[in-house]
């Protein structure tokens, strides 16, 4: 080829450069964890030992495996993941001595991964390969497999009774389901009680003057009778938060895509890590409520929180959980019978005090905020306890 004009050969010599640099620039669908971990086959974190170059342009790291997940790889094993050179090419640029979380596909005998399958340096193992920490997850509207493994129930049902809502909100409200059709978690035939979640949904709350509550036209999320596709969070009882199109008309819901995912026992296994860490959570709510109940009647021995002067009836806290396994006091609130401040304020700084020798299981992630709600009967020898709840805030 001759160019009448060096400057146009230069133009075209650009031209065709920017055009291969644009075909080599790595370029990813968007993935969740949730997706990654279920189209990987093999899983595992582990610390690199060496980084080569093989044949074809590839790199290959060996692993000492430290924790395996899924797959045929084994904790306290090693294992050799192929990657492409260079990072436009969706290579990974493993590091000898660091750690990282590997999603791994298999072609023939050989393991390989690249950025898109959310292969990341990190310092620690997690709990699973779908869960970075602790905080709740409310299933959110986006692929079918995400939602699917963030829901503790998957399921088809029709609506058999509903509670009342009050002042314009159903939060908390129960109803009845007949379980027609499961996909994940539940029994065909059996009756699940559902909590209607308002709060984990943002947006503005009704007023107790808007007109549909004046005049009760405010109508309820669901009709009896009527048939939705739940997708749940939570246990006992099990929540739905419509805010995320977590209970679906059967008529728009997406139930040939279900079937096709959910064959065999596939979204029985979906999720995993998210009820793992759904049951460390619960252990660790439950060793604070214990803490809680054990610190207000040590304290009754040594102030006087209950007598025929009066009583401590309600307590209410706040508290961090961190991930060493130590507690945090972050607010703490007191109600009784007692017309004097003292005793209140006795029983808020003895309590306070015992919180610091408080302890939960360690943990990976962020802390955990916990709300605590105790309620007591009157008794001059001890709190009776008659309600005991603790939350976890998302």
């Amino acid at each position: 080829m001759t160019c009448a004009k060096i400057t146009g050969c230069l133009t075209l010599l650009t031209l065709m450069l920017g055009a291969h640099a644009s075909v080599m620039a790595c370029e990813c669908s968007a993935k969740t964890l949730d997706e990654a971990t279920h189209e990987a086959d093999e899983i595992f974190f582990g610390k690199v030992a060496a980084f080569d170059e093989v044949e074809g342009g590839d790199w290959a790291a060996t692993f000492d495996v430290e924790r395996a997940y899924k797959g045929k790889t084994r904790t306290k094993g090693s294992s050799v993941i192929q990657t492409r050179e260079d990072a436009k090419a969706c290579g990974v640029q493993f590091r000898i001595g660091s750690t990282y979380m590997v999603y791994a596909s298999r072609e023939g005998d050989t393991l390989k991964t690249s950025t898109c399958a959310l292969t990341q340096k990190l310092k620690r193992a997690p709990i699973a390969p779908e869960v970075r920490g602790l905080a709740p997850v409310v299933p959110a509207q986006g692929a079918l497999v995400g939602r699917v493994s963030q829901a503790s129930m998957v399921f088809v049902g029709q609506v058999k009774e509903v509670g009342k809502g009050y002042a314009g909100s159903f939060d908390d409200v129960l109803m009845e389901v007949k379980v027609e059709t499961s996909f994940k978690g539940a029994r065909r035939g059996k009756t699940v009680v559902v909590r209607y979640d308002e709060k984990s949904c943002p947006g503005k709350s009704r007023s107790l003057l808007d007109d549909d509550v004046l005049h009760g036209t405010l109508k309820a999320p669901v009709e009896v009778g009527e048939s939705y596709l739940f997708f749940t969070h939570g246990e006992s009882p099990v929540a739905v938060a419509a805010c995320h199109g977590n209970h679906v008309a059967v008529a728009s819901a997406p139930l040939d895509e279900l079937k096709a995912l959910c064959k065999g026992k596939t979204c029985e296994e979906l999720g995993r890590g998210h009820a793992q860490a759904a049951k460390l959570r619960a252990a660790i709510g439950q060793k604070i409520l214990s803490q809680a109940k054990i610190s207000l009647d040590q304290c009754a021995g040594e102030a006087a929180l209950y007598s025929s002067e009066g009583a401590i009836t309600a307590l209410d806290m706040q508290v961090r959980a961190r991930s060493d396994g130590k507690v945090d006091m972050l607010d703490i609130r007191t109600r009784g019978t007692h017309e004097g401040g003292a005793m209140y304020d006795a029983a808020v700084e003895c309590v306070a005090g015992k919180v610091a020798l408080w302890g939960v299981p360690a943990f990976d992630g962020g802390a955990l905020e916990l709300d605590v709600l105790l309620r007591m009967k009157e008794g001059a020898r001890g709190p009776r306890f008659v309600r005991d709840e603790v939350t976890m805030r998302q």
